[in-house]
């Protein structure tokens, strides 16, 4: 369960980080 758990606190992560670098690129 732990295995499964970090793994989806590191996809979440990822996910933020794409999302966040999407939102910068159409801001400029």
């Amino acid at each position: 369960m732990d295995i499964i758990l970090s793994a989806g606190i590191h996809y979440k992560k990822i996910l933020e980080k794409n999302h966040s670098t999407s939102s910068n690129k159409l801001l400029e």
